[in-house]
């Protein structure tokens, strides 16, 4: 792995030979840049991976990711794009989904902060094609000392699933989340 960071940018590149009886070789890259803006920072990564097919009729597979964060007094906004592709040998692809994730933390206090996030899912391909997912959640999080987090989270959802409209899923679902940090 080659690490380097200069002016606010980090590069990080790796590489995993599969060895000799397999190509399965992985190869990754991260990028991400911080920079100062107005009372907070500006954060902007990306992220690549790819793993090479074992043989001649074996599937490859990769995955990115790129997100913008700006952080400051009030908490932060967010927002996050990911995808996976899995292809034949014949280059089809049996795997591909695109996940959206967008969000904001507004600090009410030192240890208090509201929450909400949505999320997105797509899936194309040969496998689950035109299955969809999405989610709207909204909660407060409380940090204590010693690293405790206490939070209550309220999601809606809803799953679409292309293939067969009975296992389709509308719902909504509150959850109590402890948390220590060590």
């Amino acid at each position: 792995m080659y690490r380097n960071g200069f002016a606010g940018v980090n590069v990080a590149l790796s590489y995993g030979d599969a060895g000799a009886t397999s190509e399965a070789d992985e190869k990754s890259m991260a990028v991400n840049y911080t920079m100062p803006m107005m009372d907070g920072n500006l954060k902007l990564n990306y992220a690549d991976i790819t793993n090479d097919a074992a043989n001649a009729t074996s599937d490859e597979s990769s995955g990115s990711e790129v997100g913008v964060q700006y952080s400051a007094g009030f908490g932060r906004v967010y927002a996050l794009r990911q995808s996976t592709e899995t292809k034949t040998a014949a280059g089809a692809k049996t795997n591909d989904q695109e996940n959206t994730t967008i969000g904001v933390n507004y600090k009410l206090d030192g240890s208090t902060q509201l929450v909400y996030f949505n999320q997105s899912v797509d899936q194309d391909g040969t496998t689950g094609t035109g299955d969809e997912f999405s989610s709207n959640t909204v909660g407060v999080r409380h940090d204590m000392a010693g690293g405790l987090r206490i939070g209550l989270l309220h999601s809606n959802y809803e799953y679409t699933d292309a293939d067969s409209a009975s296992t389709n899923d509308d719902g909504s679902a509150t959850r109590l989340e402890v948390r220590v940090n060590f």
